[in-house]
């Protein structure tokens, strides 16, 4: 995610026919396992090991207007700030965004008056040619929560679901209240801290984590060393269950107020073999 963040109930499914009257046109046909002919994105998600779209026959109906008509409920969901269908979620604050999609903060209005927080990640379908492809992707990155979401490792964000509104996937995630290392490595603010914090105050963060040398401030090595321990440790517990995060950088490595470090966005990870035997890449 390129932009700073300061904040990062498992939904039950309604049936396919009212999740596609409510949710949108072009919601794609339910995963049963019997696709329609040429449905080589519903294929591939209904059996994993279904061969890849690229190799697959081409889709029976015409996908420009189909493809079209998916990019528009992706813009209209980001116009809306909210997602309507099967549970409702209000974007409070932009978290993120990158190359894959854009990241919020969101209430989530449940039964009874239930108000929740979560960070929600939606992916945008204007990086894949066809909407096919980008619902095969999508059926990687819900097989990949299936495999990762029962971690129970501290050092690891996976998302808790993926869920799909209007045809657009989405990944529900724990929020972080904390700060990312970027934003903790940024020079300027901890010149703002610097500046609103008391003198003794600033004196004990010199001490404990951070190092002032001919003006420059620099992370103190103790710190730098607890956190890079606690990324090893989470790439770890991704490596011993076969996937590659494949996007590890300062703004996926979050701190939460009591300094835990962790690691969050696998939208990128991939198996750590893939079926040639190879070692895997990320999408």
């Amino acid at each position: 995610m390129n932009k700073r963040s300061s904040r990062y109930s498992t939904v039950v499914s309604q049936p396919a026919v009212a999740t596609r009257q409510r949710c949108g046109r072009v919601e794609p046909p339910a995963a049963t396992g019997h696709a329609a002919p040429g449905d080589a994105g519903v294929a591939r998600r209904a059996h994993p090991e279904a061969p890849n779209v690229e190799s697959a026959a081409s889709p029976a109906v015409a996908e420009p207007r189909e493809f079209t008509e998916l990019l528009e409920n992706y813009r209209g969901l980001l116009r809306g700030r909210s997602i309507p269908y099967p549970v409702v979620y209000r974007f409070v604050k932009e978290l993120g965004h990158g190359r894959q999609g854009v990241v919020f903060l969101a209430t989530r209005h449940g039964a009874r008056g239930c108000l929740t927080e979560h960070a929600i990640k939606l992916f945008d379908p204007g990086i894949y040619s066809s909407a096919a492809r980008y619902w095969t992707d999508m059926g990687r990155i819900a097989q990949q929560i299936s495999r990762l979401q029962p971690l129970n490792n501290v050092n690891l964000v996976p998302g808790n679901f993926y869920e799909e509104c209007n045809g657009i996937g989405y990944i529900h995630m724990s929020a972080i209240d904390g700060i990312d290392l970027q934003f903790l490595m940024d020079g300027k603010h901890l010149e703002l801290a610097r500046a609103r914090g008391a003198s003794k105050e600033w004196n004990r963060f010199l001490d404990l984590l951070f190092r002032l040398e001919d003006g420059r401030i620099s992370l103190r090595t103790g710190l730098v060393l607890d956190i890079l321990r606690n990324v090893l440790r989470g790439i770890a517990a991704l490596h011993a269950n076969g996937f590659i995060h494949g996007d590890i950088k300062p703004t996926n490595i979050m701190i939460n107020i009591q300094g835990t470090v962790r690691l969050v966005d696998f939208g990128r990870a991939a198996r750590e073999w893939a079926a040639d035997g190879q070692v895997g890449r990320a999408k």
